[in-house]
């Protein structure tokens, strides 16, 4: 299993213009993205600031969802692929269920040190640009409303999605809602998620990819801000979700040129295989 050590080995900027590296891949459908779990919360000293300076965006996403969520920011992560974002996510082990939102705020504390100077074997706070919270509602409501009602850092970001992430990967196809997405009315809380699960291994051919959903991150995020309410609590209301707030600092920090740039390079090699196929 990788730790934050070997994920940040040759990560620290001494004089302020290195490229970001990745030193750990996987050999299945996560490879190249960083997966952080209970184990994993350690990385070297040379990381710490110190004099030097990162002149790129450094994102922490701690996620109560650990499958999808994480191919779908696998491209962040990825050697070389956007050179000026680092993305570290951390979630539970694999297949262990994800984390509720308690245990996402006890995952944060594990993971990032608050507090300078320190010796801990921990990402250092000022060296983070921005933390993302990323959760579903699902059963989660009650939590949710009272890990918000103590939550008052800026830089530190809750992302929830009602009932749960596949609506933002529902959004990046569609800016309504199908028929057999205003189902999820009828359903209790607890089923809706795993029903929405369903519907988005039908509402596109082959079922929704997360890998394919991040190439359309700007429409998902024209999308979601459309339906975007929450209700006196904060939480967002069914159908809804504030991925957008992740997205658009996604592509602020990859820059728009570069995106479209990458975008229309895997484009081109689709087609150019295509033809040699056909």
């Amino acid at each position: 299993m990788a730790t934050i050590e070997h994920l940040l080995n040759g990560y620290s900027k001494p004089d302020g213009d290195s490229d970001l590296r990745e030193s750990t891949e996987f050999s299945d459908i996560l490879d190249g993205i960083d997966v952080l779990t209970s184990e994993s919360n350690s990385i070297p000293e040379e990381y710490k600031k110190g004099t030097g300076t990162i002149s790129s965006f450094f994102i922490v996403v701690i996620s109560g969802g650990e499958l999808r969520e994480s191919i779908y920011l696998q491209e962040l992560s990825k050697k070389r692929t956007f050179p000026r974002v680092k993305l570290i996510f951390v979630s539970s082990d694999r297949n262990k269920g994800g984390l509720p939102p308690k245990e996402m705020v006890e995952k944060l504390y594990d993971t990032v040190e608050f507090d300078e100077p320190t010796k801990s074997h921990k990402i250092l706070y000022s060296s983070i640009d921005k933390i993302f919270m990323v959760s579903d509602v699902d059963h989660y409501y009650d939590d949710l409303v009272a890990v918000l009602s103590k939550h008052d850092n800026p830089n530190i970001i809750w992302i929830i999605s009602n009932p749960c992430f596949e609506i933002w990967l529902y959004y990046a196809y569609y800016d309504y809602l199908r028929d057999e997405i205003k189902v999820l009315e009828s359903l209790p809380q607890p089923k809706q998620s795993s029903k929405l699960k369903t519907i988005n291994d039908t509402v596109v051919k082959g079922g929704i990819d997360p890998r394919k959903a991040f190439e359309r991150i700007n429409i998902a995020t024209d999308n979601s801000k459309k339906y975007y309410k929450v209700d006196s609590n904060g939480i967002p209301e069914l159908y809804c979700t504030n991925m957008h707030i992740l997205g658009d600092y996604l592509l602020e920090a990859i820059g728009a040129q570069e995106f479209e740039k990458w975008l229309e390079a895997k484009q081109n090699k689709v087609k150019s295989y295509t033809k040699k196929v056909i």
